[in-house]
């Protein structure tokens, strides 16, 4: 009986993994804003020091230091094509502290 049990559920979860995948694939926008909302998850997990679920003037600040660090390192490198993009860190650590 626990056989069958493990078998079903493991055909239920690989059934409901197949259509989430399937939603995303289908729709870029989804995809995209699944990507989105991941990313913004993972900042706030490493810059939300004191876990209150938002970042408070000093975690904006350490996140926007590491975003300019990250930016001027990868700005030194040198990139074919491509067009500089707007200040993108303090766009995204206002998104997080709403």
């Amino acid at each position: 009986m626990k056989t069958k049990s493990i078998i079903a559920l493991g055909i239920v979860s690989l059934l409901t993994v197949g259509a989430l995948h399937a939603e995303t694939a289908e729709d870029p926008k989804a995809a995209k804003k699944a990507a989105a909302e991941a990313k913004k998850a993972e900042r706030l997990a490493k810059y939300d020091t004191d876990k209150d679920g938002k970042l408070s003037k000093q975690e904006k600040e350490a996140m926007k230091a590491d975003l300019a660090k990250q930016k001027a390192e990868k700005a030194s490198k040198p990139q074919k094509g491509k067009k500089p993009k707007k200040d993108e860190g303090a766009q995204q650590a206002e998104q997080l502290g709403e």
